[in-house]
């Protein structure tokens, strides 16, 4: 039994080398398109805001809220992990495994991009709203605060969707990531595509 133990937790730490997480197109990409989604939401919750003084803006801003609706993000990153979890199990199966690997790495990109027009949206309201409240000292600081703790939260899940789409897949054969994952023993392919699928899934139903 606890050979069998350590043979796992061997295989694991093959599976959790350093050189198996690097993003295959480095951080650079991250950064670029991070600014290419934030950016233009911001400008064009500001431009709202100021337009609202001369109009109505109705339209605009249901446009705006729809932007930030959360369900969207979930359904996609859900059904993102879960093509992830199913590549793991078949990446024995070049064929199939290619497709899913691919249909994984572009869900999971497109859920990080509508994650960071969310971002960009929150970013520009939370602009907006700190430019025209009247806030005593401590009460700018106390809700500075909260909000940047709850930013960094988002950034960070939506910033984990883009680093599990880069590990996924490249173009010519298997990415290092999934080459550690290719030497794990089938058992333990499985128990790991399992909590891959399973954890969003439980997650996603408990929020209804």
């Amino acid at each position: 039994m606890k050979v069998g133990i350590r043979s796992k937790a061997n295989e694991l730490a093959i599976l959790f080398r350093k050189e198996n997480f690097i993003p295959i197109t480095g951080w650079g990409e991250y950064l670029k398109i991070s600014a290419w989604w934030v950016t233009p939401a911001i400008i064009y919750v500001l431009a709202v805001d100021l337009l609202k003084n001369f109009r109505s803006v109705e339209y605009l801003e249901t446009a705006m809220n729809q932007g930030i609706s959360p369900e969207l993000w979930n359904i996609f990153g859900v059904f993102g992990l879960a093509l992830f979890g199913l590549s793991m199990v078949t990446v024995k199966i070049p064929t199939i495994h290619r497709a899913l690997a691919i249909s994984a790495s572009k869900l999971l990109l497109i859920t990080f991009e509508i994650g960071l027009l969310a971002f960009g949206i929150m970013t520009g309201k939370l602009i907006s709203a700190f430019s025209e409240a009247e806030f005593s000292i401590w009460q700018a600081w106390f809700f500075g605060i909260g909000f940047f703790l709850l930013f960094g939260i988002v950034l960070s899940l939506n910033t984990g969707l883009w680093y599990l789409a880069r590990i996924i897949f490249i173009h010519d054969g298997l990415s290092p990531f999934m080459l550690a994952v290719e030497r794990l023993s089938w058992s333990v392919r499985f128990v790991l595509s399992f909590i891959l699928i399973a954890l969003p899934v439980i997650f996603l139903l408990m929020e209804r």
